[in-house]
């Protein structure tokens, strides 16, 4: 029979080989924190919509790789039995199979070396916390936008159904909106969904501009308000203009939701995200 002393002294022993082992912590959170991320990432990889799904955990991914390169190249502190049990106890949360679970233990990763790694170099200290930081907003954009799509649904969706509806009075004197269903000058109305929302735009476009600001160095300031208030207003200006054309032709319904549509879209907003993002991190970094 195993007992309680037993066990400790074997959890005890196994720890201790880790620490010594271990160089860093780099070394030690490393796989964790690239499991997390094939974790949220492959499942929905492999369904069937598995084109949808690339473009949902693209951004997160390339936030996360910018986020991971920042801490990498500065974190070099030594293991200690805390970082052992922690990582065996989010670890063992694997067992849950969840995207969201995967998510969930990257952000509380981050978050655990967000509180325990300190660098003697100011610039060093600076660039670790940028780096962990953009990993907890990795982490935290996912769910927030999965959660909010689910549980705001409809204040966020009648948002932009009162939107297309008083655009399309102001241009064509009918327009109005019951929820999310809008009438205007076509025989159709307009059923917004969550994949018509430019919620997830507008996450991906701000996690983008947070992650290359603080790769390149750009400290915190104002003028970053500015930068994501123009951002904000080309995504919601964007799928403003393509929710109208949809409510005053079925034709242009059926074209944006056809591959052709989808691709365009999707090219034109990375576009926008990419021109303002650049312009953007020159304007605030000449501050």
């Amino acid at each position: 029979m195993i007992t309680k002393p037993v066990v400790y002294q074997l959890v005890r022993t196994m720890v201790g080989k880790i620490v010594d082992r271990v160089p860093s912590k780099r070394w030690l959170f490393s796989p964790l924190l690239i499991g997390c991320v094939l974790g949220g990432y492959l499942p929905p990889g492999v369904a069937e919509d598995w084109l949808a799904a690339l473009d949902q955990n693209m951004v997160p991914a390339f936030a996360f790789a910018i986020g991971f390169m920042c801490w990498w190249s500065v974190e070099s502190r030594v293991v200690s039995r805390s970082d052992c049990l922690i990582i065996v106890g989010l670890s063992l949360m694997f067992v849950i199979p969840s995207t969201q679970i995967s998510w969930l233990i990257l952000l509380l990763s981050a978050l655990w070396l967000s509180r325990n790694s300190h660098t003697q170099q100011v610039v060093e200290q600076a660039r670790l916390r940028s780096g962990l930081l953009v990993i907890v907003l990795t982490a935290l954009q996912p769910l927030l936008m999965t959660y909010s799509l689910k549980l705001l649904a409809a204040p966020i969706l009648t948002a932009d159904a009162a939107l297309v509806a008083a655009l399309l009075k102001i241009t064509t004197g009918v327009g109005h909106h019951v929820g999310n269903v809008v009438y205007g000058p076509a025989e159709h109305q307009l059923l917004i969904l969550r994949g018509c929302s430019s919620l997830a735009n507008l996450g991906n476009a701000w996690l983008v501009w947070f992650a290359l600001a603080r790769f390149r160095g750009v400290p915190l300031h104002l003028r970053e308000s500015a930068v994501i208030f123009l951002l904000s207003l080309l995504i919601v200006g964007l799928n403003l203009m393509r929710l109208y054309s949809m409510g005053t032709d079925l034709g242009w319904h059926e074209w944006w939701h056809s591959e052709a549509g989808m691709l365009v879209y999707q090219l034109m907003s990375m576009g926008l995200i990419a021109v303002v993002i650049l312009l953007g991190i020159r304007y605030v970094d000449n501050q």
